[in-house]
């Protein structure tokens, strides 16, 4: 199981997250958290093998947010997505 960096990172609408999951793992998600640590996207991961997460971050307000693969109630991987309003 792996997740890659959003991309485009920072972002400022759409942001597209790889993610690669072996066959065998039952339950998958993404958990994205704000600064606080409070959660602000839960999106489950129906296909297994590399598939894309896209996630429109429009409504988020400025600033960093973590986001984690949970594999099976493991976290697998954390990376960093940056917020920023466009030009």
């Amino acid at each position: 199981s792996k997740i890659s960096q959003n991309h485009p990172n920072p972002s400022t609408g759409i942001t597209s997250i790889e993610v690669s999951l072996p066959k065998e793992v039952k339950e998958a998600y993404i958990k994205m958290t704000d600064i606080t640590g409070k959660e602000v996207l839960h999106s489950p991961i129906v296909g297994r093998g590399t598939t894309n997460l896209e996630i429109n971050t429009e409504t988020f307000a400025n600033g960093v947010y973590m986001y984690s693969l949970i594999a099976d109630g493991v976290i697998i991987d954390t990376k960093k997505l940056v917020k920023q309003y466009g030009p």
